[in-house]
């Protein structure tokens, strides 16, 4: 009767460990990862499963070369944020971010885009992996 009572319990105990133990993740994201692109995007948008506060924010060409966004801080928690971008030249780059959920958990993402005039546009895929920070 007890390994009967345990077993019943297990899946309950499983997704209520799951439930304390997720995270925000990023739902969608323009330009995509892996998107390529034949004009460059006026702005990056970042969208997530929850409000969240977007804490930092680079971006770097494929030489490592900063691009500046003028990005600050997000002093309020959203879900969607929207960051303008300077006059991209053809080129691969990497957006990095860092948010901190409402659990206080900071969570780390990235995402490459290219843009190139000469080629095919290729909408990219799913948002990337995010990487959690645990206390």
């Amino acid at each position: 009767m007890k390994i009967t009572k345990a077993l019943l319990l297990a899946p309950v105990l499983w997704l209520c460990a799951s439930l304390l133990y997720a995270h925000t993740e990023l739902k969608q994201a323009s330009p995509a990862d892996g998107a390529v692109l034949n004009h460059a995007p006026a702005a990056l948008v970042l969208g997530f499963s929850e409000p969240v506060q977007l804490v930092k924010l680079t971006m770097v060409d494929k030489n490592g070369a900063v691009v500046a966004t003028g990005f600050t801080a997000a002093a309020e928690s959203l879900n969607t944020f929207t960051i303008a971008l300077p006059a991209l030249m053809p080129a691969v780059y990497q957006a990095s971010w860092t948010i901190v959920g409402k659990d206080g958990h900071r969570v780390e993402g990235k995402l490459g885009f290219t843009v190139n005039p000469n080629t095919t546009e290729s909408a990219g895929k799913a948002p990337a992996k995010t990487q959690h920070e645990h206390h």
